[in-house]
């Protein structure tokens, strides 16, 4: 299953915090992204930038450079702190 949340800061709560985790315990694996946009509209890339891009995480995905991880707990923690804001 694969699930885009499009949410507003009001909306970030405990709530979805636990709907997240039941859905993360039916599905047994999960992988989350959060993308803080901040109001800025993106520019948009060229096809080739893009490409150029896109090729340089894949890159770094297959050596295991530039990750970044974090257990559920961090999450929760990092959810809490941005709901406090």
């Amino acid at each position: 299953m694969e699930t885009l949340i499009n949410l507003k800061p009001s909306e970030l709560n405990n709530n979805i915090i636990e709907t997240l985790k039941r859905m993360a315990q039916e599905n047994g694996v999960t992988n989350i992204t959060i993308l803080l946009n901040n109001g800025v509209k993106r520019r948009k890339e060229k096809k080739k930038d893009y490409k150029t891009k896109l090729d340089a995480a894949i890159h770094n995905i297959e050596r295991g450079q530039n990750l970044v991880s974090f257990s559920w707990e961090e999450f929760e923690t990092l959810s809490n702190s941005l709901l406090k804001k």
